[in-house]
């Protein structure tokens, strides 16, 4: 679901992100250990799917617990975790 740049602000807020001072009308967000992440002003609007999908990867929001149930099991029998 499309975020807005307030929404993105809470978001990493909430995962240990502070914000510093960007430009005008951005802000730029810093945690320690990661490059630090700009978020452009979108007139309130939403940012687009590809901007967004960049933003999960460069702040690893996109992380996903390794599975550890039946199948994962099932896929190293067959050889295919390899």
């Amino acid at each position: 679901m499309p975020k807005t740049q307030a929404q993105w602000i809470s978001l990493l807020r909430s995962d240990g992100w502070r914000q510093e001072t960007g430009g005008k009308h951005q802000v730029k967000m810093t945690k320690t250990g990661m490059r630090p992440v700009t978020l452009p002003d979108n007139h309130r609007r939403a940012y687009s799917k590809g901007f967004e999908a960049q933003l999960r990867r460069e702040t690893r929001l996109d992380r996903k617990p390794p599975s550890r149930g039946r199948d994962s099991r099932r896929r190293r029998e067959d050889g295919l975790d390899r």
